[in-house]
């Protein structure tokens, strides 16, 4: 089957910025709601074992919704901290996040491009419903900035762009 790259509107800089910050917040409502990425939450403890990493920087985060139910399950002896970021961050989500979990969850509050700008934080990177948004090249890009950085990702992603599929 040919993999047809579709956009989404909130992927562009002239979209409205209410309309997205209030998708991205219904999105990671609904995900945190329907525990949708609680599977994660093994493989990222296991990762962080693994590679001796007590730090999350969350890329393309929306709202952070799937970054907070992780911290609020994940086992706390692992000492795990985290970072959201986006390329339009939802700044009001990110700070009631960060309060929430008591700054477990800090943010970044300036744009961050992941195609284009170095990310400076260190520790597994993590890619929640967000892959889909990237054509194969960037993909390559992404992970290649990855391991070129020498750090761990975990890409989790149910989204599907094919019309029709239900």
């Amino acid at each position: 089957m040919k993999r047809y790259h579709l956009f989404e509107f909130e992927d562009y800089s002239w979209f409205p910025k209410f309309i997205r910050d209030g998708g991205t917040d219904f999105l990671g409502f609904m995900l945190k709601v329907m525990k949708f990425y609680e599977p994660a939450i093994k493989i990222l403890e296991n990762l962080a074992r693994e590679t001796n990493h007590n730090h999350i920087m969350d890329l393309c985060s929306g709202n952070g919704g799937p970054i907070s139910l992780i911290s609020s399950h994940i086992n706390k002896e692992l000492n795990i901290t985290y970072t959201l970021s986006d390329k339009f961050p939802n700044i009001s989500a990110y700070k009631s996040h960060n309060e929430a979990s008591n700054r477990i969850i800090g943010y970044l509050s300036e744009p961050l491009d992941i195609l284009s700008d170095p990310i400076e934080k260190k520790g597994i990177r993590t890619l929640f419903t967000a892959i889909h948004h990237f054509k194969p090249e960037d993909v390559k890009t992404i992970l290649s900035n990855t391991i070129n950085d020498q750090m761990p990702i975990a890409i989790f992603d149910g989204g599907n762009k094919h019309i029709g599929v239900f």
